[in-house]
């Protein structure tokens, strides 16, 4: 539901990443992806219409990701940190069949 627009639509259910376990912390989407941060704080990918998780960003050595934003006019993702290190990842979607 949207409480600016009054509008809503139906979501796919999408579980956590194998391994994962926790709750999602906040998140964006975009066309027929979404990212959210996790409460490892690390950043899952999904492709909605596949229904699963295809990419995991784990945290790094700095910290944990805090924030994750997709690119407006891009399919770059934004990851940020707590710190205020925001860093930019060129996403593609995995090719089917691809390995």
């Amino acid at each position: 539901f949207n409480p600016k627009t009054a509008r809503s639509t139906g979501v796919m259910f999408s579980s956590l990443p194998p391994g994962h376990s926790g709750r999602y912390l906040e998140g964006d989407v975009k066309d027929a992806s979404a990212a959210a941060v996790l409460t490892s704080g690390a950043i899952a990918v999904w492709d909605l219409l596949l229904g699963h998780c295809t990419a995991l960003l784990p945290p790094g050595p700095e910290g944990n990701w805090a924030l994750t934003r997709w690119a407006t006019s891009s399919s770059c993702l934004l990851a940020g940190q707590r710190d205020g290190t925001v860093c930019l990842y060129r996403y593609r979607q995995p090719q089917p069949g691809a390995a």
